[in-house]
């Protein structure tokens, strides 16, 4: 298993940036045209849209199998905070991409349903919904 949780949530927001940065360099504006990434040609028309899908869809997985895979809801609660301080790291380095991923990851229905879990979250963390990271003015 990863335990990606183990490392700081800086390094974690900056290695992620350094992925999704250097395949986004790598779109085309061809790629761009006539929503290509959504057809049956995705993979041949939009090569590094599909790369970026694929990276999303990866991170916003690994986030609850990690969490699910603890066996408390002490620990799970952990790995809860740590993930919350990957995403207002990815925040900070204005990395939308693997922010979405992240709070996507958080707010899936089998991490939502962990009440017991969630209790355990200091309360300054549990503000996870879509809009708080979004909606905070810079400075703040």
């Amino acid at each position: 298993m990863n335990k990606l949780h183990l490392f700081t949530p800086i390094k974690v927001a900056e290695e992620l940036l350094l992925m999704d940065s250097s395949v986004l360099r790598k779109i085309r504006p061809e790629e761009l045209e006539g929503e290509s990434w959504l057809g049956n040609r995705k993979v041949e028309l939009s090569p590094n849209i599909t790369t970026m899908v694929d990276h999303f869809n990866s991170l916003a997985l690994l986030v609850p199998t990690e969490i699910l895979a603890e066996t408390t809801a002490k620990i799970r609660a952990k790995v809860i905070s740590s993930f919350i301080n990957v995403a207002k790291a990815c925040y900070k380095l204005k990395n939308y991409h693997s922010l979405k991923a992240v709070l996507a990851g958080l707010q899936c229905t089998p991490v939502y349903r962990l009440r017991k879990t969630w209790k355990k979250v200091p309360f300054l963390r549990k503000k996870v919904d879509k809009h708080h990271f979004m909606c905070q003015e810079e400075g703040r």
